[in-house]
């Protein structure tokens, strides 16, 4: 477990010193011996309160910087002993298996981490209070003594409760602000002025979940998630003003994740211990990351190391949204199968703060986007109650709209508004043991609809899918190094990949035709993108923003594949057709003048390679879970007058599509 506080103290003066100052904690993990003591209910609800010890490893950092250019940064890694108090209820499921939710306080009491004179002589004195407050959810066994508890969750029950937990390792990049736009000084609109990237990040994670199942198909699910960022990397890239040169910074990044999502839905589809269900939900996610060390990689010999590890630049970042999707279970076998879900998210808020310590400013940001999000896993039964699996789940942000306000916190320095644009992209690989307590909902056959001919799969069908895409474009970069009017150098070679990233929603009509247990058959695909990205191109030339809009895909394809029981195992090759828009932005801080935006629609095939499966509930009704890959597509030669030094240079793009799509198909 870790725990991360921090407070900015921005500008304070002090004997006439204008200062900013920052305080961070980490409690890296804690332990404690509370005994508990409490009322049994009527009901057998336990409520009670507990006390008692507590440990904890805890890493604090002290950071100062002065108009002096004086800085003092102090990092302290202790072990701290204290005490934790809290109150909670204990619901019991079965006569040893309790649902527990509590509160608890932790204080381990505060820490000073340097006293000091600075270089005016003016004194200063840092410590952090160190304490926690959680609030947990969770199931507890009970070894001695047996509850027969009067919420029912026996085999026969009309409930079904699934818990249990993940741990896994992400992988992500984070954009805030990607990019940033504009400069007080600047009379027009869009043009490009830094961007910092939180990229290579590589995460641990534990995630805890529970999931309530009713005979009436109406289900719900609760998840809590928190973790550490292991590693990382930021890249701080500036547009300076004429005369200066392209600018790349590299800095060593840490932080920590969590995350909360609430959801609630209804099977429409319920049949041998599978399902299909459509639900809302609610999620939130925190990241807080802080730098290590300075090093600029735009440069004729690129640094190899860090001069210090000073913490230049922490960021915290909060996204709420809302979403809507579909869910579904694929029951292969007695014991094996796979949990799959993909959702749209119509709207993501977000606010954040990033604090640049050793230059004296903060940027506040706040905005909106979409986003989409989907997950799979493979599960095996050990026992009826017990199952362990695997999988794989993605997460997508690009915003809408967004705004940052850059605060100036030294003498005389006031805030200004700027435009900015945000992004998030993090896939999550994990383990799972899920404990199954009770069980109508998923073991009684709710037959709504009939189970003929399930093995049959010739004929015409048509259906309805969602997912997510993952588009990479590749800018081929013609332009070498540059000198600026000032006589430094815009060295090249930086940026030049777009990653876009969307949810995409469509249809799907296609025929299959059985010979014995093989499957062979051909479909049309029609999809709906809100796919977009953007990034860095042609530093050369100081530096421009390349854009991509995704607005639909067509896919004609052939499969073939393998058919039992019900289960159609597939590959799939064909062609597909990328419809939307290439744009790049010349207008950047060193020279906007008489620059613009310029845009082309493209219409590109590519190839399609693919994988899926496909789960019969009936002799109509079908679901399937599917991963294409799409390749070979090039737009070659475009002329874009974004800007003078470009519009004669033919430009060319090399682009590869990943998606993935969660389907319901009707068969006639």
């Amino acid at each position: 477990m870790e725990i991360r506080g921090g407070q900015p103290y921005p500008n304070y003066t002090f004997n006439d010193d204008n200062f900013a100052a920052t305080a961070s904690t980490q409690i890296l993990w804690t332990a404690s011996l509370h005994p508990k003591v409490g009322v049994v209910l009527p009901n057998d609800w336990l409520l009670y309160v507990t006390a008692g010890p507590a440990i904890a490893k805890v890493n604090v950092e002290h950071t100062l910087t002065d108009t002096l250019s004086d800085s003092h940064q102090t990092r302290l890694n202790k072990i701290r002993m204290g005490y934790v108090v809290g109150a909670g209820v204990a619901i019991p499921l079965s006569e040893n298996l309790a649902l527990e939710a509590k509160y608890v306080y932790n204080d381990f009491g505060s820490i000073t981490s340097r006293t000091w004179t600075d270089v005016d002589g003016a004194g200063y004195k840092q410590s952090n209070s160190l304490h926690t407050k959680m609030w947990m959810v969770g199931l507890s066994y009970n070894f001695n003594e047996s509850v027969t508890p009067h919420w029912n969750l026996s085999p026969a029950s009309d409930f079904m409760l699934e818990a249990g937990f993940k741990v896994g390792t992400g992988y992500g990049t984070y954009g805030a602000p990607q990019p940033l736009f504009n400069s007080p000084s600047v009379p027009i609109r869009h043009v490009l002025s830094s961007r910092l990237t939180w990229d290579e990040l590589e995460s641990n994670y534990g995630e805890t979940f529970l999931r309530l199942n009713h005979v009436n198909h109406f289900f719900g699910k609760l998840s809590f998630q928190s973790g550490r960022v292991k590693s990382g990397h930021m890249y701080d890239e500036d547009f300076p003003a004429p005369g200066g040169g392209y600018s790349m910074t590299q800095t060593d990044i840490d932080g920590l994740r969590n995350s909360f999502e609430l959801l609630g839905g209804y099977n429409l589809m319920e049949t041998g211990g599978s399902r299909l269900g459509i639900f809302v939900g609610h999620e939130r996610r925190n990241y807080s990351f802080r730098t290590a060390g300075l090093c600029q990689l735009a440069a004729a010999t690129p640094c190899t190391g860090y001069a210090d590890d000073y913490d230049y630049v922490s960021r915290e970042s909060r996204l709420r949204m809302w979403k809507i999707g579909v869910d579904t279970r694929l029951k292969l076998s007695e014991r094996i199968w796979i949990d799959a879900n993909a959702a749209y998210i119509p709207k993501v808020k977000f606010d954040g703060e990033d604090d640049h310590l050793a230059r004296q400013f903060i940027v506040k940001d706040e905005g909106h986007g979409t986003g989409t999000s989907v997950e799979a896993s493979l599960n095996y039964s050990i026992t009826n109650a017990l199952s362990l699996g695997f999988g794989a789940r993605y997460f997508s942000f690009r915003s809408k709209f967004g705004r940052a306000t850059a605060i100036d916190l030294t003498p005389n320095g006031r805030p200004s508004q700027l435009e900015a644009s945000y992004t998030d992209d993090q896939l999550d690989l994990f383990l799972q043991m899920t404990y199954q307590i009770g069980g109508a909902s998923a073991s009684r056959k709710l037959d709504t609809f009939g189970t003929s001919n399930i093995n049959s799969w010739t004929g015409l069908y048509v259906g309805g899918l969602m997912g997510a895409a993952r588009l990479k474009d590749h800018w081929e970069d013609p332009f070498g190094n540059t000198l600026t009017p000032g006589g430094n150098v815009n060295y090249a070679g930086f940026g030049d990949d777009v990653t876009s990233a969307g949810a995409i929603m469509g249809v799907r009509v296609g025929y299959d035709q059985s010979f014995k247990k093989w499957i062979a058959g051909v479909s049309f695909t029609t999809l709906r993108s809100d796919v977009s990205g953007e990034n860095t191109c042609f530093s050369g030339l100081r530096g421009l923003n390349c854009m991509r809009n995704l607005d639909h895909i067509y896919i004609a394809a052939a499969r073939l594949g393998w058919g039992s029981n019900g289960t159609l195992v597939y590959g799939t090759a064909g062609s597909a057709l990328v419809e939307g828009s290439l744009a790049i932005n010349g207008r950047s801080f060193a020279s906007y003048k008489g620059a613009k935006i310029d845009s082309k629609r493209q219409s590109k095939i590519g190839w399609l390679t693919g994988a899926g499966i496909e789960h019969r509930f009936d002799e109509h009704m079908s679901v399937y879970a599917e991963y294409n890959h799409i390749g070979g597509v090039h737009a070659d030669n475009n002329l874009y007058d974004a800007a003078a030094d470009i519009k004669k240079q033919p430009l060319s793009t090399n682009s590869a599509l990943d998606i993935f799509i969660l389907g319901v198909n009707y068969r006639f």
